[in-house]
């Protein structure tokens, strides 16, 4: 009793996956694992929806114009219909957060974060996440000098993300 035991083991299907789990979040609406390093080099999420006892993968997702060595699906987070991808080494490591929402027929970035005040290029935006109700933040290690910086969203009436703070 009380004993842990292997429920289901996720597969990404066919692709070449070389970080497949580097980032892992999971609620009740399923999971999204994050593979920074794919076969192409430049980065997946996988979203996968609970199929009865198993999972089934329900979509492979790359950021726009993704290109190898940004790091795509460094880090990952979700509520509902909104999903949350980082990129942190995108523009020379400045780093991007994108922002993707569920439609009938799929996932679709809809938005692009990106940190503000002393950015500059190797501050690694989105190196971490942390997503509670309406609000994001974003972490960016090396920022401000290698000093750090974690930048505060807030989903607007309108369900986009602004910046509140830093």
């Amino acid at each position: 009793a009380g004993a842990w035991r292997l429920a289901a083991r996720l597969n990404p299907g066919p692709d070449s996956v070389l970080t497949f789990g580097a980032a892992v979040y999971l609620d009740a609406d399923g999971i999204v694992v994050g593979a920074p390093v794919t076969g192409g080099n430049e980065g997946a999420v996988f979203v996968f929806t609970a199929d009865g006892t198993d999972w089934a993968l329900g979509r492979r997702i790359v950021a726009p114009a993704s290109r190898p060595g940004q790091g795509c699906g460094s880090a990952v987070a979700r509520r509902g219909r909104t999903l949350f991808i980082s990129a942190p080494a995108t523009n020379q490591g400045a780093g991007v957060t994108h922002v993707a929402q569920r439609e009938a027929d799929g996932w679709y970035i809809t938005q692009a974060l990106r940190g503000s005040g002393s950015v500059s290029t190797f501050m690694q935006f989105g190196a971490r996440l942390l997503l509670a109700r309406d609000q994001l933040i974003v972490a960016s290690p090396a920022a401000d000098f290698q000093q750090g910086l974690a930048f505060l969203f807030r989903r607007d009436a309108e369900g986009l993300w602004r910046p509140d703070g830093s």
